[in-house]
């Protein structure tokens, strides 16, 4: 068994599914009437923007608010719900104090449920550990993100 190192096109790979799955779902709410939003609360060692560099070069790839969740700067807080043969769901875990879970679950009508799971660990507060799967199964390798 080869183990997996943290490569940020894997992170890229699951948040571009999942973004797709969700927006389509969004977007079928409306014959729907259905939906929601999903309840942030972030702490507050990891409020703020993160990306792949650090000094602040490259793209943000997460910010996070008091009260949302922006993946490549959509927010995560209004994809839940459910749309003609599709549903999608976004849940929040603070496992301790220093760690804090994302999970993502979405299918859009016709097509695969897909999932992602995002598991943030803090750091010395110009960094965070980060990192992701497809199952929910245990992270054991985690890259950085820096702050913006």
């Amino acid at each position: 068994m080869t183990k997996k190192s943290f490569n940020l096109r894997n992170v890229a790979k699951i948040g571009v599914t999942c973004l797709a799955v969700l927006m389509f779902v969004a977007c079928s709410k409306k014959d729907d009437n259905g939906g929601g939003s999903a309840k942030f609360s972030p702490p507050a060692w990891i409020q703020g923007s993160w990306g792949a560099a650090p000094n602040g070069v490259g793209p943000e790839i997460f910010n996070f608010t008091s009260n949302d969740v922006l993946m490549s700067g959509v927010s995560l807080k209004t994809y839940t719900g459910s749309g003609p043969g599709g549903y999608s769901s976004i849940s929040e875990t603070k496992k301790t104090d220093n760690l804090y879970e994302i999970t993502i679950k979405a299918k859009a009508s016709g097509s695969e449920a897909v999932s992602g799971f995002f598991s943030f660990k803090k750091g010395d507060g110009n960094y965070i550990e980060f990192g992701t799967n497809e199952t929910g199964s245990a992270i054991t390798d985690y890259g950085k993100l820096y702050k913006r």
